[in-house]
């Protein structure tokens, strides 16, 4: 028999997704305050709590991707702001810390001052979601994921590859449905399945797109934002500090992937 889906509003879902903030608040600060008293936690019970904190990443992760995908809209007063800079800061400290967890991010970006309209953390945030779907694709883990930068006329182009077993043709345009996901056996999967739909509507609300070219030999997330010849109206990064911020998308996009940071590191 077939399940029953909920049929929420898109102000249904935000209300959703705000209700999971309060407890998940209350949440970290009882790791925070747990956390502080480091000297008097055994080995049995910190590897606990990073259990605790990655569940955390998780629901909070859950929370901003919900209210994404239903609600997202550019705001109008968006700065210009360089991309490749942008891109280039978030995707090296991607690659830092994936690398440090046994994973390889590649990348390649060009070195012009390209401008673009928009939200840059949101934008950074749509990027990050297509790097974990590459990551899920690949069979081995050791496969790398390649984040690719170019420029077309007035669009910049942005390429993630995987080296996964690819999508069925008739599922490159069903993996766009929010709330439907397939495992590599192309199964029902047991995830949420907003990671796509949230990439195309952020980039859509950018005037830019994305669509996805599929083979044996993997998948290719093909991202366009129009340029814009405006000088930055962004002078200095209003992203988070992507590696010292332990709650910038960095950490909890990639939360899976990565040993999350510990409230309270040792100087």
């Amino acid at each position: 028999m077939a399940q029953d889906q909920l049929d929420l509003t898109p102000q249904d879902t935000l209300a959703l997704s705000a209700a999971m903030r309060r407890p998940l608040t209350d949440l970290f600060t009882r790791i925070r305050a747990i956390a502080a008293h480091e000297e008097m936690l055994t080995p049995y019970l910190r590897q606990e709590l990073e259990v605790l904190l990655r569940d955390g990443y998780r629901l909070l992760r859950l929370a901003d991707s919900l209210s994404t995908v239903e609600c997202y809209e550019l705001p109008p007063n968006a700065a210009v702001f360089p991309l490749w800079q942008q891109l280039q800061e978030c995707l090296e400290s991607t690659r830092l810390l994936l690398g440090a967890n046994g994973r390889t991010l590649c990348y390649d970006l060009p070195e012009e001052n390209d401008m673009v309209r928009g939200d840059a953390e949101m934008l950074m945030r749509a990027i990050l979601h297509l790097i974990c779907n590459g990551l899920d694709a690949a069979d081995d883990a050791a496969a790398p994921v390649t984040v690719r930068g170019s420029v077309a006329g007035d669009q910049a182009i942005l390429t993630i590859l995987d080296e996964g077993q690819g999508i069925p043709p008739e599922q490159l345009e069903e993996v766009f449905t929010p709330y439907r996901s397939r495992d590599k056996d192309g199964l029902p999967y047991q995830s949420p399945g907003l990671a796509l739909p949230l990439a195309r509507r952020v980039l859509e609300a950018h005037g830019g797109s994305l669509r996805l070219i599929s083979s044996e030999g993997g998948t290719a997330a093909v991202c366009s934002l129009p340029l814009c010849r405006e000088l930055p109206t962004l002078l200095r990064s209003t992203a988070p500090r992507y590696l010292e911020d332990i709650f910038s998308p960095l950490y909890t996009i990639l939360c899976d992937y990565i040993t999350p940071p510990w409230p309270y590191p040792q100087p």
